[in-house]
């Protein structure tokens, strides 16, 4: 299982998003959850009126 976990600040204070992927679903192991953090990111804070933001992940 691996855990994902990104604060942001939005106009009315933190936002914590976190993303789980409980299991591995090929040889990639978790690239998925890895490849799919910043554009969940990019969408909720649009959802929930934090304005647009770009989410980038460090390099592994």
């Amino acid at each position: 299982m691996t855990r994902a976990v990104y604060r942001a600040r939005c106009q009315t204070g933190y936002v914590t998003y976190v993303l789980e992927q409980k299991d591995q679903l090929d040889k990639t192991g978790f690239e998925l959850l890895r490849a799919m953090t910043p554009t969940y990111i990019e969408a909720e804070s649009e959802r929930i009126g934090c304005g647009p933001g770009k989410v980038t992940m460090p390099r592994s």
